[in-house]
């Protein structure tokens, strides 16, 4: 199974992220943290570096590595420097094709499950509103890396479905303990983020392909929500939690 968490900033996909990788751990399966290998190696993972009984990897878009770094560390930061939608998209796209190529695919193929934060149906949204609508979501789609993130789509797409002004809130209130000023967190893009992501332009690229969308009712308290969770990710990966 591959299960991509997604939604507008502050709309709580690292909690469940957390959260589930606390449960299947909880119940001794074995997970693999892509977050926590590249944030240690400064790299991908060699094939032999993850463990054949891993049950699990867990990944983030973009990357922590290579472009990825470059993507978090400059593109997308408030530094007074300004990247157009296309050196963007493509960034994007190009972090994400090596981290299919190299990893994902390879991973799936040894029976693992990828449970992953963000993903291609980020870039079709924050790409398309970004800039001005510099590019559409069809030339988006068209470039490779998310062509082929396209071509081997999630199973389950799960989307944060919290208002834009909550999600602000929550934003505001751990300000203090980001390490990031990200370009978009203000509100007024995250409402056109959330109109994308509701769009029938973007559901219909996901659901062409065979992708179930769900959309996680996440405005609530974790405690709340924690049974919910427990039940989706026993039902998606076949597992006792």
């Amino acid at each position: 199974m591959f299960i991509m968490i997604d939604g507008i900033d502050g709309s709580g996909k690292s909690t469940i992220m957390r959260t589930w990788q606390d449960l299947l751990e909880a119940r001794q399966y074995q997970v693999f943290s892509l977050k926590d290998f590249w944030k240690e190696h400064g790299r991908h993972p060699e094939p032999h570096e993850i463990p054949a009984d891993t049950f699990a990897i867990l990944s983030a878009e973009p990357t922590y590595v290579w472009t990825g770094a470059a993507i978090r560390e400059e593109m997308v930061q408030r530094n007074g420097r300004t990247y157009t939608g296309a050196a963007m998209a493509d960034a994007f796209a190009l972090d994400r094709l090596v981290l299919y190529t190299r990893v994902l695919v390879p991973a799936m193929a040894r029976g693992m499950h990828v449970i992953q934060d963000r993903g291609v149906s980020t870039s079709l949204c924050y790409q398309s509103c970004y800039n001005n609508h510099e590019l559409s979501m069809a030339e988006i789609a068209a470039r490779e890396g998310n062509a082929f993130a396209l071509t081997h789509r999630p199973d389950v797409l799960m989307l944060m479905d919290v208002t834009p002004e909550r999600c602000m809130e929550r934003l505001a209130a751990r300000a203090a303990q980001k390490d990031d000023n990200a370009i978009f967190e203000y509100l007024a893009f995250q409402k056109e983020l959330d109109a994308c992501y509701r769009s029938t332009e973007f559901t219909a690229l996901f659901e062409s392909r065979g992708t179930v969308i769900n959309r996680f009712p996440a405005d609530q308290e974790l405690a709340i929500l924690e049974p919910q969770l427990r039940a989706m990710l026993s039902q998606y990966l076949t597992v006792d939690l």
